[in-house]
């Protein structure tokens, strides 16, 4: 990479210096705009199609699958609005912006994405069970918790180290609460062979359903893709496969085992007479035998000399043509079913190709290199789009993290950087064509192996494939967060340089756009998640409605996880690095612990309270919603859209009342 390649890179990901004359007008509105929604695209697929497998597929040691694997997917789901709300506090200095985004982010999800989910089930006969409830109310009551710490924030219209440590302490002890309950539920869980297979499936699906379930935006947008990637993610695997195998009630001998289609029919075990001719039968990958050749057999064979010759050209053609696809769903797999797709997701899925192939080929992620071969089961190869994609990676990660790190530096990329990492991607190469050459040896037929020379082969392969799945991974998992920070980065930009051209304070640009732009894939992706169980096969209206309750609540408990991961962690966290670093915009004249960061000008910020206010009025409503008071669950069952309307409206009030208080003047008063 050249100077001036990495300078253009440097400026195209710095909005500041790339609109540095910029005025404000149609030509700068809309190239800003489709800026700002490439941002927020890329933000949520990085996260949610890269980041959070990759983390996945690290974390899978089943003793702490449900307590660490549950967090880290959490953060990482939550880690565009996590990394922007940090470069706010770090290298912007707009803490106002910060605070306004997380304010309006989890108003808007606590009112209008639960509105909609509520419009959504309106149809639906949901009914919460009491434990469902009692999950819910303490959620809430943390959520009230968190709130409160944000609105005496907004009364001081400061924030200080303390209340930073509070927020952290306080989701801290949330994770506690989490990680207890996750211990004493799967404790008590009965043995696997006693339950049935839906009530096992609803005993797993409920023990997930705490953890913030969130996807990509072309995920989101296409109901058939989001079930088929719930229905990977719940339990469709080899366990729940043979579980459900051996718990069904028919007998395996109704199920022959399957024969070839040339093979004989099932031979008898009486018997035949010593009289009757002897049916001569052939081995299973040969054609049946048959005694006497008859006329149409032998006409059959002259007419085949007959037939028009192979075209090579043709068969060359279908080979490159597979191979071309193969090459496109593996750089850009949201094109995969492109036909059943709705026209707004074609033309997402064809915009994001270039920036899908390229997070594809710079953010390495496996789950397994090694392929079964047709010898032996225990004999693997590597696939050779496996290894195409190896081979890339192997070259193109290290220039890409090196390329990241001087965009978030802000330095210049000298030759020995661009030593270090051709060194970096030479070793990854080495390592994949060193695991190949393995490969090769092991795939070797020998007439002299042994079963025991095969097993220890084996699982010599597979520990060398887990550690390269390991490296490789690990890579992945620092360049999408690399990534994420750049984008989190350039839409920080692009809302400081709206407020320089508009005049508009901060708080109101994180309050509208800024959080709208965030909580849009949350909004999408539960919306679609409570359509799912119009898509699962039901028997009964009872069945219906247990799928339609079970999805409702995994709703609601992926809201109050984003709530209460985007106040106190994208506030508290961020705002203890910046207090403890001293960072720009912090007041050190006080003592460590009550270091302070102002939240714009001084006095009040009426646009925070107002926020605040209505954000405590709503919780203490969804509160008296989910109380489980029997008239209030009447009401709730029956007017299920009409609630969610009227939180709708309750969310546009607010944002209506913040923009007369922007427009009039009285955003702030000594």
């Amino acid at each position: 990479m050249n100077s001036n390649q990495a300078s253009y890179f440097h400026t195209l990901a710095h909005p500041l210096s790339l609109y540095e004359n910029a005025r404000l007008n149609i030509q700068f509105v809309v190239l800003s705009i489709l800026y700002l929604a490439i941002c927020f695209v890329l933000l949520g697929i990085c996260a949610s199609d890269f980041l959070c497998p990759t983390v996945s597929n690290i974390s899978k040691d089943k003793r702490y699958r449900g307590i660490l694997t549950g967090i880290l997917l959490s953060w990482c789901n939550s880690s565009p609005d996590l990394f922007t709300n940090f470069m706010s506090w770090t290298s912007s200095n707009a803490a106002p912006l910060s605070v306004g985004e997380v304010l309006g982010s989890c108003g808007f999800i606590l009112c209008v994405v639960q509105g909609a989910v509520f419009i959504v089930m309106g149809r639906a006969n949901v009914q919460l069970e009491r434990e469902q409830l009692h999950h819910i109310q303490r959620d809430l009551l943390f959520i009230l918790a968190a709130m409160l710490m944000m609105f005496y924030v907004c009364l001081r219209n400061e924030i200080t180290l303390l209340n930073c440590t509070l927020m952290v302490v306080l989701y801290l002890i949330y994770v506690g609460y989490k990680a207890g309950f996750w211990s004493k539920h799967h404790h008590l869980r009965p043995e696997i062979g006693t339950g049935s297979g839906p009530e096992m499936e609803e005993q797993e699906f409920s023990s997930e359903s705490d953890q913030t379930w969130k996807f990509s935006i072309l995920s989101a947008m296409d109901d058939g893709a989001l079930y088929s990637e719930l229905q990977k993610s719940l339990g469709a695997n080899d366990e729940t496969i043979t579980l459900r195998t051996l718990r069904s009630d028919t007998s395996c001998a109704a199920y022959p085992s399957p024969r070839p289609l040339t093979a004989p029919g099932p031979i008898s075990i009486d018997r035949p007479d010593a009289s009757r001719t002897a049916v001569h039968s052939s081995p299973p990958s040969f054609e049946a035998y048959h005694d006497v050749e008859d006329i149409e057999q032998v006409s059959h064979i002259e007419g085949a000399s007959r037939t028009s010759p192979i075209i090579y050209e043709q068969l060359l053609r279908k080979n490159l043509e597979r191979w071309k696809n193969g090459l496109v769903y593996l750089l850009a797999p949201q094109l995969k079913d492109f036909r059943q797709k709705s026209n707004v997701t074609r033309i997402i899925a064809i915009v994001m190709v270039p920036f899908t192939a390229l997070l594809r080929l710079t953010c390495p992620q496996h789950d397994k290199l090694l392929e079964e071969t047709s010898v032996s089961p225990k004999k693997e190869a590597v696939g050779a789009k496996t290894l195409f994609l190896l081979i890339m990676q192997a070259i193109c990660t290290p220039f890409c993290i090196l390329s990241l790190l001087s965009v978030l530096v802000d330095f210049q990329i000298n030759r020995y950087q661009l030593l270090t990492s051709s060194v970096v991607s030479c070793a990854m190469c080495a390592c994949v064509l060193t695991f190949l050459w393995q490969v090769k040896v092991e795939a070797r037929f020998s007439l002299n192996d042994t079963s025991f020379q095969d097993d220890r082969g084996f699982f010599r392969l597979r520990s060398l494939e887990q550690y390269l799945v390991l490296l490789l991974n690990s890579f992945g998992i620092f360049s999408c967060i690399l990534w994420i920070s750049t984008l989190a980065n350039a839409l920080v930009e692009v809302m400081v340089l709206y407020q320089r051209l508009t005049g508009v304070s901060d708080g109101v640009l994180g309050l509208t756009i800024f959080s709208w732009g965030n909580s849009i894939s949350d909004l999408m992706s539960n919306v679609a998640m409570c359509k799912l169980h119009l898509r699962v096969n039901a028997h009964t209206n009872e069945q219906r409605e247990e799928l339609a309750s079970r999805y409702f609540f995994i709703s609601l408990s992926a809201c109050f996880g984003g709530v209460l991961l985007n106040s106190l962690i994208g506030i508290g966290l961020s705002g203890f690095v910046a207090n403890a670093m001293g960072a720009e915009g912090v007041d050190v004249n006080h003592l460590w612990i009550l270091r302070t960061v102002h939240l714009g000008h001084s006095g009040i910020d009426f646009e925070f309270i107002l926020s605040g206010a209505f954000i405590l009025v709503q919780v203490l409503l969804l509160l008296v919603v989910f109380s489980g008071i029997r008239p209030v669950a009447e009401y709730l069952s029956s007017n299920l859209r009409n609630v969610g309307i009227i939180l709708c409206c309750w969310w546009g009030l607010a944002t209506l009342g913040n923009i007369v208080i922007e427009t009039s003047g009285f955003s702030s008063a000594n």
